[in-house]
């Protein structure tokens, strides 16, 4: 059995968030580091960026969706959504890689859908994605991969209950 007195208390729990703290900022500075590596790989071909991607994602998985609809499920602001979508309409490979149209039922609400082209874009973006991340994981022992697996599942379960399910 253990004895704690009041102030030891204090000290443990002051530390245990130390070292949460300090978990939390190796993990943030990995994430930025894993973009920079993306960005780096993937310069020569890069076609999008990462909320670029993560609309078309939204509308080739949906189907047609409002502007409204792609803005929140990619969590920018409507200013940046209608750049998002400008930079779409008239992509620099002069395809366009989503159409939008007004909805015949309500003029107020704008339809996208995807293109041929943007299905396009899309796969080859998401394939070096992809590839960048079987990378890492063929590095790894398979005891780590399955350990590796089970805490992002875990964290990801735990990500899409803060956001109200999974998008």
């Amino acid at each position: 059995m253990e004895v704690y007195f009041s102030s030891e208390r204090v000290c443990l729990s002051r530390l245990f968030h130390l070292i949460i703290d300090a978990m939390a900022e190796e993990v943030l500075a990995l994430s930025q580091l894993s973009a920079v590596a993306r960005t780096r790989k993937s310069a020569a071909t890069a076609e999008l960026t990462e909320p670029e991607f993560m609309a078309l994602d939204a509308v080739l998985r949906e189907g047609t969706m409002t502007v409204g609809d792609i803005q929140r499920r990619v969590g920018v602001l409507p200013a940046q959504m209608s750049r998002i979508l400008r930079i779409l309409e008239k992509h620099p490979s002069g395809k366009p890689l989503v159409e939008s149209r007004i909805n015949p039922d309500d003029r107020r609400r704008v339809d996208v859908t995807i293109t041929a082209a943007g299905r396009s874009v899309h796969a080859n973006y998401r394939r070096g994605r992809i590839s960048f991340i079987c990378d890492f994981l063929a590095n790894l022992q398979e005891a780590e991969r399955v350990t590796f697996m089970k805490i992002v599942r875990d964290f990801q379960g735990r990500v899409e209950s803060l956001i109200g399910g999974k998008k």
